[in-house]
């Protein structure tokens, strides 16, 4: 595991967002549902702070395009991690973010389910 402060802090950004879209994730269904009406999703934010709570309300076709890239989340407008990630698209309420360098990598083997071997959570 590398001993880099900024290695750590794309990584620990990255998973924490990757959680929270797996909680978006696992309440797609209730969105498909109940958003059929209105188009939109209500979805926890995704940015990488573990203690943000906020819920953001997008377009459903915004949400599934998102989901296309595994480097892309949907966050809080002023809820990016600037070291990690850049915004990508704006829209009053919330911005696209895409993490770039090992943040990534990261974001990249979290949506297809595993996680680089040498990153400081590969043990949790």
């Amino acid at each position: 595991m590398p001993d880099d402060p900024e290695y750590e802090l794309q990584i620990r950004a990255a998973h924490t967002q990757s959680t929270f879209r797996s909680v978006n994730e696992h309440i797609r269904d209730f969105n498909e549902r109940f958003g059929a009406d209105s188009g939109h999703y209500v979805i926890a934010c995704e940015c990488a702070d573990d203690d943000c709570a906020l819920m953001l309300e997008v377009p459903a076709y915004v949400y599934r395009a998102i989901r296309e890239n595994p480097r892309r989340f949907l966050v809080a407008t002023g809820h990016v991690l600037d070291e990690v990630e850049r915004v990508v698209e704006r829209d009053g309420d919330y911005e696209v973010v895409e993490k770039f360098a090992k943040a990534g990598e990261y974001a990249e083997a979290a949506a297809s389910g595993g996680r680089p071997p040498d990153h400081p959570l590969a043990d949790r």
